[in-house]
């Protein structure tokens, strides 16, 4: 899950992986209970704000998806604007790598 923090709520984007290609995707806002509880609770800017916007991301996602899917792409190491995702991904797997070795040793 991916948990976004915002000044006066929480969203929560939960994934769920279906088939290769193809994800599921439920967005979640949560609100104070007493914003909610207030007479003129209106939470529509911000779900219509993340709708749009997850709508532009999912799409630039399924763009990215069918490129890597066809015969010109070559996967090849992170780009240059890419260090900090894998620095996260070296980080995950060293702690794999840790799980591992410690199930060899027991």
């Amino acid at each position: 899950a991916l948990v976004s923090m915002h000044p006066d709520y929480v969203m929560l984007h939960t994934l769920y992986p279906r088939a290769p290609g193809r994800t599921d995707v439920i967005c979640e806002w949560f609100f104070e209970r007493r914003a909610v509880e207030a007479g003129d609770f209106d939470p529509t800017d911000a779900i219509d704000f993340w709708d749009q916007t997850n709508r532009q991301d999912w799409y630039v996602c399924e763009l990215t998806q069918k490129g890597v899917g066809t015969t010109g792409y070559t996967a090849g190491r992170y780009s240059g604007e890419e260090g900090t995702v894998h620095e996260f991904d070296n980080l995950v797997a060293g702690k794999y790598m840790e799980g591992l070795s410690e199930k060899v040793e027991a």
